[in-house]
């Protein structure tokens, strides 16, 4: 574990560029990229990390290197670029999140507060002027980035334009908000008291991404902190929480970006008759498909097996355009199986779970599968190793 907290604050935003910023991960030298910043981190980082580390990464990449070789048996191809890029991927997460170690939750709250701070400027000038006004400082034309910040534009069914920060979408973004939020419940108390303005910045961004998943899941936090990790009566955390059920609810019917935005992605799912469709129900019907086809191990993560029986998606991931895959969760399974979503969230659970506290890993799990049904999140470092970082019972003498 490392102690600096300019190191870990680096360490924590480099995890998070490779976790979802298009600057990096649409590149045609991603992959060649992701090779490197592990070797590099490697040879940087290597005292701080033992034979532990290694022995737990070997368990946790055994069981998906099993599955590769069913893969290859039962499919006839699976491309060695795509198994390394897939360990990589794991290796560099987990061991930022080895060397950040006990200081990870702090580190990740300071970096995202950074982010939130950052895109709030950035959001209104998109929001008053469009997504053009920095066209000239793009570092990636496609999804209009500019390292910083996405200028994504605003889809045909949305009634405004979304807070993505530096991600590749408002999707994306909540979903590290509500991780940062929930990596410090322990915290919460130090941070209403001395922190109160990057909490503000922290919420008001979570609210300007506009996203389904992201309220629901911030909603969800509230809940279980207060029926769970207060020492508040019960009765009057229960009172609450009714309040705060009855106010969603109501917000859900009322405005078109929750329930007319659900009603609608449910309506087109169902007219696709299960063929693709980039939203997280429509995804889902799609991935039904490929999940009966192999449950157990999958279909593989290369596009010659994974789209086997849908030759346009195939090609078109072979020609290096994104499909936008609406739900992670789906197309995990349908890509390493049953067995490797088991064994994912298992390990989750296994590295999190202490003898003091047992109920931060299971809420976690469920944070996890909510927040993969609106993004594919494990195409990247951050989510594949997840399960690397320190429990969150850590509590330090002095804050900071």
């Amino acid at each position: 574990m490392i102690e600096s907290k300019k190191t870990n604050n680096f360490l924590i935003a480099l995890l998070l560029v490779l976790s979802g910023d298009p600057v990096f991960y649409k590149q045609s030298w991603a992959a060649t990229g992701y090779a490197i910043i592990a070797v590099i981190l490697l040879f940087a980082f290597k005292k701080h990390i033992g034979k532990t580390f290694f022995k737990r990464f070997v368990i946790f990449e055994s069981v998906f290197l099993l599955i590769f070789v069913i893969q290859y048996f039962n499919l006839g191809s699976v491309p060695p670029n795509f198994i390394l890029g897939f360990i990589i991927k794991g290796f560099i997460g987990a061991l930022i999140f080895t060397v950040v170690g006990n200081n990870f939750s702090f580190a990740f709250y300071d970096v995202m507060y950074k982010i939130c701070l950052i895109s709030i400027p950035l959001f209104i000038v998109q929001l008053v002027w469009g997504d053009d006004v920095l066209s000239s400082m793009f570092l990636h034309e496609e999804s209009k980035s500019i390292g910083i910040y996405t200028f994504r534009p605003r889809a045909a069914i949305e009634s405004s334009v979304r807070n993505s920060a530096l991600f590749w979408e408002p999707g994306a973004f909540q979903g590290y908000i509500n991780l940062a939020l929930f990596a410090n419940f322990h915290r919460i108390p130090y941070l209403i008291k001395n922190r109160k303005f990057s909490l503000v910045i922290i919420v008001l961004a979570l609210i300007s991404t506009l996203s389904t998943t992201g309220y629901f899941v911030f909603a969800l936090l509230i809940g279980g902190y207060t029926l769970v990790y207060t020492k508040m009566n019960k009765g009057v955390s229960l009172f609450i929480v009714t309040i705060f059920m009855i106010l969603g609810s109501y917000l859900f019917f009322t405005l078109d970006f929750l329930g007319e935005k659900v009603e609608s992605q449910y309506e087109s799912a169902m007219e696709n008759e299960g063929e693709f469709n980039p939203e997280r129900l429509g995804a889902l019907l799609f991935d039904l498909h490929y999940i009966q086809k192999n449950p157990l191990t999958g279909n593989g993560f290369q596009p010659q097996t994974r789209y086997a029986d849908h030759h346009a998606l195939r090609d078109m991931e072979l020609r290096g355009e994104t499909l936008g895959h609406g739900n992670g969760f789906s197309n995990f399974i349908a890509s390493a199986g049953i067995i490797g979503m088991l064994w994912y969230l298992i390990h989750i659970y296994r590295f999190q779970r202490t003898k003091i506290n047992v109920r931060d890993p299971i809420f976690l799990i469920i944070i996890i599968i909510i927040l993969l049904q609106g993004e594919d999140f494990l195409r990247f470092p951050f989510f594949l190793a997840i399960a690397f970082f320190k429990p969150f019972t850590f509590k330090p003498n002095n804050e900071t």
